[in-house]
Order: structure tokens, then sequence, then C-alpha cells
């Protein structure tokens, strides 16, 4: 006969190896996704890496506008216009795309994270003076 302090924990334990196992499906599920429409080629590379890079001043700004436009530019939607994926096809996607191929919109990202750079080197404002 099993002893009800046994039954007890071959429950725990029956309850811990189905958490373990719904956590590695969990995992798996997450290694599985195609991300290469975001990150799948060398433009995207390249501005997720730019805007990566500014992380450091960003933060030592204390800047909280500074800080909120730095979180947008890593919008995903940023990465996704500059995918070559489905370019070629004539993407069904391309109807919510504002750019005319993959390589205006990676441009004009690096562009506009080129001039948020240059206003990160400014010196700031004193308190209460608009900036720019």
């Amino acid at each position: 006969m099993i002893a009800a302090d046994d039954l007890a924990e071959l429950r725990i334990a029956r309850q811990q190896a189905h958490e373990r196992q719904a956590q590695h499906a969990e995992h798996d599920d997450l290694a599985e996704r195609d991300l290469t429409a975001w990150l799948g080629n060398d433009m995207q590379q390249d501005a997720i890496t730019a805007v990566y890079r500014l992380e450091e001043k960003v933060k030592a700004s204390g800047n909280e506008d500074l800080l909120r436009t730095w979180r947008r530019l890593q919008t995903s939607d940023h990465f996704y216009y500059m995918c070559t994926k489905w370019f070629a096809d004539g993407d069904v996607h391309s109807y919510f795309n504002p750019y005319g191929t993959p390589y205006d919109a990676y441009i004009n990202y690096m562009n506009v994270l080129a001039d948020f750079g240059l206003t990160l080197d400014a010196p700031l404002p004193a308190a209460g003076t608009p900036r720019g």
C-alpha cells in the first residue's frame, strides 16, 4: 500500500514533469518560428546592429523623449519593410509597405538613424528650453 505522503510526492513529481514538458514545447515553438522576414538579409542585420549600437548613448542621456524614439526605431515594421524574401513575387503584403523597394526602406531607415545619432551627439538644451 502507498502512503498518503508518497502519493502527494508522486502528484508533485507528475505536475513538475508536465510543467517541464510544457516549457520544452514552448521553447521548441519559439525555435521553429521563422524570423527571416525581419532579420533575414544583410540590410536588416545592418539596421538592427546600428540601432542597438546607439543603446548606451540613449540610456546615458537620461532623456525620456530620446529613449521613446529609440524604442520606436526598433519597431518590427521597419525591418519587415526591408524584407527581400517575397519582393520578387510581388508580395501580397506590399500594399501596406510605404516603400517601393526593400532598399528604399533601408536607405530611409539608416538616414533617420543617422539623424537620430546626430541628435544624441548634440549637447542637451537647458531644462525648459525646447530642443532644435
